[in-house]
């Protein structure tokens, strides 16, 4: 599935006030302690692998690829063997690369076109835990052995005619995600595991750079 697809299916803008999660009884403290630490790695590199389930199809759409991410920085996220798509993010602007057509799309890091993906990498301020609490409510949380898992349900606007349900089950160890689930109001599920993930091994944030000579951009 391309990073266009899944970018369409979702766009962050909602209300919600934190009086709702105090009064909820779902435990948020592991969620925060959490978003605290990842911001505290130099760097993350990654396996990603991405699932869609449709209504329509007997077999769910599956890619994997690679993530490399500094946190509060940028990332580069690689999808096929070989790639086909590319995600980068260098902290100043979002590109959407296709390597067939060679073609890319460009995207300051607060378009609508790119919120999901900012949160779903983990930045902006959607990402954080004042942003959260502004966009969702929460419905259910959980911790077994080292796994915390959430739900949480988008309040108003443009993604709750879209989505159900954004689900995060949470490595209490490490404070990275193992999976991320969307649940969409129109029956598909989209769900991107991640693998076992290297901290702090140092990353060349060269290869978030965009190389403009290499695409045919449109903004």
């Amino acid at each position: 599935m391309s990073f266009k697809n899944f970018l369409f299916v979702v766009t962050i803008f909602f209300h919600a006030l934190s009086v709702a999660f105090a009064n909820s009884g779902v435990d948020l403290a592991p969620l925060e302690a959490c978003l605290i630490q990842r911001n505290q790695y130099s760097s993350i590199i990654t396996t990603v692998k991405q699932e869609k389930v449709l209504p329509s199809l007997s077999k769910p759409l599956v890619t994997k690829g690679k993530l490399w991410l500094v946190p509060q920085y940028g990332f580069r996220w690689e999808q096929g063997k070989p790639v086909k798509d590319i995600a980068l993010f260098d902290s100043n602007r979002v590109y959407l690369l296709n390597e067939d057509s060679k073609t890319a799309e460009r995207y300051k890091p607060g378009s609508r076109a790119v919120r999901p993906l900012m949160l779903l990498m983990g930045m902006g301020k959607d990402a954080s835990y004042e942003g959260i609490l502004d966009n969702f409510k929460p419905t259910y949380s959980e911790i077994k052995g080292s796994v915390y898992t959430v739900s949480l349900q988008p309040d108003s606007g443009i993604m709750k005619r879209a989505l159900s349900q954004l689900t995060l089950s949470i490595d209490l160890k490490t404070c990275f995600p193992k999976k991320i689930i969307w649940l969409q109001k129109d029956g598909a599920i989209i769900t991107t595991h991640f693998g076992r993930p290297r901290f702090n091994t140092g990353i060349d944030t060269q290869m978030f750079q965009f190389n403009e000579g290499a695409y045919a951009i449109k903004d």
